[in-house]
């Protein structure tokens, strides 16, 4: 498979590319995000989830692990043929990150889209995304900047609608911006 220019394989315990590939895949199930990274150089998948609740995997997310893992080996099957079996024998970890929090049901999404800015592989212990357990400072900030990155993104179709009435909103005309 080639990413990025250079040729990857994806098959476990081959550590002959430079490149560590992983792919990370932000999930929602029954209105909670959490975010699925397969790490193909550690042969593993891993359940990055701000919830600290000690539920069950089978309980917590159900089948949408498994159907993933089975999405991504057809996918393989077409695009890198003979690396689906890699799929076959991932394990999974659920990080334990110190932030986690079971009293955040709100915040979910703001934790997926800093993990999925802050997370590259490392190991949890030397992994800092600048989140504190109940500290909801941070998690404000973060979501105004998402917030606005979304609205003001060039990409999307609604921008000058959303800025116009942003203007109109506070009285500002858009000259003076």
């Amino acid at each position: 498979m080639v990413v990025g220019g250079d040729r990857v394989s994806l098959k476990r315990g081959d550590h002959r590319s430079e490149l560590s590939v992983e792919l990370f895949f932000p999930i929602l199930r029954r209105s909670h995000y959490f975010l699925l990274c397969f790490d193909f150089q550690r042969g593993r998948y891993e359940i990055i989830d701000s919830d600290s609740n000690p539920q069950a995997k089978a309980q917590k997310y159900g089948d949408c692990i498994e159907e993933m893992k089975v999405m991504l080996s057809a996918f393989c099957k077409v695009v890198a043929p003979g690396m689906s079996a890699a799929f076959v024998g991932l394990e999974s970890k659920r990080l334990q990150m110190a932030w986690r929090d079971s009293k955040n049901q709100i915040d979910c999404g703001v934790f997926m889209m800093r993990h999925t800015e802050t997370f590259l592989g490392q190991r949890v212990l030397d992994w800092d995304c600048g989140l504190v357990k109940g500290d909801s400072t941070i998690l404000h900030k973060l979501r105004m900047r998402y917030m606005r990155e979304l609205v003001l993104c060039e990409h999307n179709v609604h921008r000058s609608t959303n800025l116009s009435r942003a203007y109109q909103s506070i009285s500002v005309p858009p000259s003076a911006v």
